[in-house]
């Protein structure tokens, strides 16, 4: 089977916040500590005397660190305290990714309960699997959409929705929601490069400048390279990333974000396909096989445009709007395999021309 299709998506997408109320909470952990050991704390008590004051040694702080972010725009689309919402949202901060070192979203699936991988960069929520309810920033538009990898590189932080509150952004999945929060720019100067190596010839590198242009005004600039071969034959993968934008002050209440983003990704020997297994889950083949031959691939190129214009009505009222532009497309060619038969009758499956499909898409 043989079908020649190319694919070109275009999207234009609107979508305002309006958030009535919020709240901030404090708390402070002061722990006083007075004391020694044994006959050690007697024989300093009995030296002191009412009029002599004692030292008090006030710690704040916390011994352990916790990947927690306290708020949320996912489930109520306002800015909200995860603790006051009634819904099951799960928040993995930049913090988290940088730790585990995350480099495209199939690494946090692990790190989200309820939550797995299905293929390629599918996702299954409570056993539904959920490929129309992934946002950016809150709105549609999804650059990496139909079996192309999302990387982390612009992303802060991934917010889920998990269970049947996901129904109110529209997809009517019933499993949950995905939500990516892109990096901005700040006024607070940061430089940092990155260079990557691994296993199966993984190579990579990074930079990301942001800081202050002027008291009103803030850039940021991100490129991202990296290249790596797989253990599956003919597969490798390459991804190409710029990324930036700029923030407008325009007053003490008011500001306007705009970022873009362009994406390259080169997914050579894909589609991936599973390894077939007999009944017992025993390998029929090498877990190297992969039916895809060398000059078969998957390519991604998207370009996005987003603007946020923000205003700060008093402590209480925020008008947050975002606008969103979308333009990728995909190229795919690639072999799988349909079915496993005994074609020389030895009692053993095997797979030859004509039980691979081609496709051109």
């Amino acid at each position: 089977m043989y079908n020649p299709t190319n694919t070109n998506t275009n999207s234009f997408h609107l979508q305002k916040y309006y958030v009535s109320r919020s709240f901030m909470k404090y708390s402070t952990l002061a722990i006083a500590v007075i004391g020694g050991l044994g006959a050690s704390f007697s024989a300093v008590a009995e030296k002191q005397t009412d009029g002599e004051n004692v030292e008090k040694i006030e710690v704040t702080g916390r011994a352990q660190q916790f990947y927690l972010d306290s708020n949320t725009r996912v489930g109520t689309k306002t800015d909200a305290d995860i603790m006051e919402i009634p819904l099951s949202v799960q928040v993995l901060t930049h913090q988290l990714i940088a730790d585990q070192a995350a480099r495209d979203i199939t690494d946090l699936y692990r790190s989200i309960a309820g939550v797995s991988e299905f293929s390629y960069s599918g996702v299954t929520f409570r056993g539904f699997r959920d490929d129309a309810n992934v946002f950016y920033d809150g709105v549609r538009g999804d650059p990496f959409s139909g079996f192309s990898v999302p990387q982390l590189f612009n992303v802060e932080r991934v917010e889920v929705l998990k269970g049947p509150a996901a129904a109110l952004y529209g997809g009517g999945e019933p499993g949950g929601m995905i939500n990516y929060v892109s990096r901005q720019p700040s006024f607070n100067e940061e430089k940092n490069i990155t260079v990557t190596g691994g296993n199966f010839s993984l190579l990579g590198a990074s930079t990301e400048l942001t800081g202050a242009v002027t008291d009103t005004m803030a850039y940021r600039f991100g490129a991202f390279y990296e290249a790596q071969d797989s253990f599956r034959n003919n597969a490798d993968s390459e991804n190409i990333e710029f990324a930036g934008g700029a923030l407008f002050a325009l007053g003490d209440n008011t500001q306007l974000t705009t970022t873009y983003d362009y994406i390259v990704q080169n997914l050579g020997g894909n589609r991936l396909r599973g390894v077939p297994v007999d009944d017992d889950g025993n390998f029929l083949v090498d877990p190297s096989y992969n039916a895809n031959e060398k000059g078969d691939y998957q390519d991604l190129e998207a370009l996005v445009l987003q603007a946020n214009l923000q205003h700060n009505f008093n402590d209480n009222f925020t008008f947050n709007g975002t606008l969103r532009y979308l333009d990728n497309e995909r190229d795919q060619a690639y072999h799988e395999s349909r079915s496993w038969v005994d074609v020389n009758g030895d009692g053993v499956a095997d797979i030859n021309d004509e039980t691979i499909q081609r496709e051109y898409r």
